[in-house]
C-alpha cells in the first residue's frame, strides 16, 4: 500500500504575506490538466470531499480550450447554477515518484465565471485513495493512501515523503 503525503499550504494570493498563519493553509495539490494531444497545464487544486467531482472554473476550461458537452443543474460552493460537463486529461502530484495519472475524467464547468478554485471532488481522487486530513498537526498536512489501481494500471502509486507538491 502506498502512502503519499503533501503539507497543507497558503493559496497563491496569500503567499506573498510574511507571516504564516496556519488557519489560512489548505489541503492543495499541484495537478496538470489537459486536453487530448496538447500539453497538460499547471495548476493547483483545493482537495474537497464534499465536491462530488473534479470542478474546474470557466477560465480553466476555456485556457485549455476543453469541449464543454451537456448542460446540468448542479449546486455546491458556488450555489445552484447551470454547470456543463466535460472530460479532461488528470495528473496529480509532483513529477517523478508522486505523479499520479488518472487519464480522462469527467469534470464539471460553471456556465458563469466566479471566484472558485479548482475543486478535486471524490471522483477521481477518493475512488483510487484513501484521504487523511491531518489538520492537528503543527504543520498541517494530508495523506493520500492508494486503495485502487489507477485507470490503465496495475500498479500502486510509489511512497513518497513529499516536502512540497
Amino acid at each position: 500500500m502506498s502512502e503519499l503525503t503533501f503539507p497543507y499550504r497558503l493559496p497563491p494570493g496569500l503567499r506573498e504575506t510574511a507571516a504564516r498563519d496556519s488557519s489560512r493553509l489548505y489541503p492543495l495539490l499541484l495537478i496538470r490538466l489537459y486536453k487530448p494531444g496538447e500539453r497538460p497545464r499547471s495548476f493547483e487544486g483545493l482537495i474537497d470531499s464534499g465536491a462530488d467531482t473534479l470542478f474546474i472554473p470557466k477560465r480553466i476550461a476555456d485556457i485549455i480550450g476543453l469541449e464543454l458537452r451537456d448542460r446540468i443543474v448542479s449546486s455546491g460552493v458556488f450555489e445552484r447554477g447551470i454547470c456543463r460537463t466535460t472530460k479532461v486529461g488528470f495528473i496529480a502530484g509532483r513529477m517523478g515518484a508522486g505523479r499520479l495519472d488518472f487519464g480522462q475524467v469527467e469534470a464539471t464547468v460553471p456556465e458563469s465565471e466566479g471566484d472558485i478554485p479548482i475543486l478535486i471532488g471524490r471522483n477521481p481522487l477518493f475512488r483510487h485513495f484513501e484521504v487523511i486530513f491531518k489538520e492537528y498537526r503543527e504543520n498541517p498536512a494530508y495523506s493520500l493512501i492508494q486503495k485502487r489501481p489507477l485507470p490503465g494500471t496495475d500498479e500502486q502509486a510509489s511512497t513518497v515523503a513529499a516536502s512540497g507538491n
